[in-house]
């Protein structure tokens, strides 16, 4: 079922998709299949193996996302939907995910989004993963609240050291085992709790979902 639990790759290997795509035919909310397999449309490019969505595909129909975040948040995104190991994401690989990450249940939604973090597919999520992706949503959140609405070069590298200040205090004040590494449970538990990563899987939601409200 939708809930099967997830198997972790070393090395390049893609992640094993959260939903397996043989219950993509089950899935009930049609509609919102429909406007993911659309969005789909949108941002893939043609491919050997047929349309994938790149980076560079990803980046040029995204520019704003990209503008706020960076290209390492965007490299991740196309990670987390990447089944088959090729840097890209098919179909199935960017439907299943974009379902996942809108309308799945909140541990699926939470799995997701640990995927997205964990890059180097292992059971527990490193702080160095964690860090890469959470700086540069904390920069942006400062440089959010900040009055400079285009801060220039000095304000910005102030602003990326406080994300990292802030991922490093996230991290360390949820790794209760000193492991220096993150368990999926906790990952779930934290994104329960943070604005910052409920807000990024608002924005991926509307991202890949248009018009979707969640």
């Amino acid at each position: 079922g939708p809930a099967g639990g997830v198997c972790f790759a070393m090395g390049n290997k893609p992640l094993k998709p959260v939903l397996d795509p043989a219950d993509l035919p089950h899935l009930t909310d049609a509609e919102t299949l429909q406007r993911i397999s659309v969005r789909f449309r949108q941002l893939s490019e043609p491919g050997p193996k047929g349309p994938h969505v790149t980076p560079g595909s990803f980046m040029e129909h995204c520019p704003k996302f990209v503008d706020k975040y960076g290209p390492t948040i965007v490299a991740r995104v196309i990670d987390m939907m990447d089944t088959e190991g090729t840097k890209t994401a098919s179909r199935v690989g960017f439907v299943t995910a974009a379902y996942a990450l809108s309308c799945g249940t909140s541990t699926l939604r939470a799995r997701q989004l640990f995927n997205l973090f964990n890059a180097s597919h292992k059971p527990k999520l490193a702080l160095d993963d964690f860090a890469a992706v959470y700086t540069p949503l904390a920069a942006a959140q400062h440089r959010g609240s900040s009055a400079a609405a285009a801060p220039d070069r000095e304000l910005r590298e102030a602003m990326d050291e406080l994300g990292a200040i802030s991922a490093r205090a996230v991290f360390e004040a949820r790794e209760s085992d000193r492991s220096g590494r993150m368990s999926e449970a906790t990952f779930s538990l934290l994104v329960e709790e943070d604005h910052i990563l409920q807000q990024l899987r608002a924005e991926l939601s509307q991202l890949l979902v248009p018009s979707l409200l969640g």
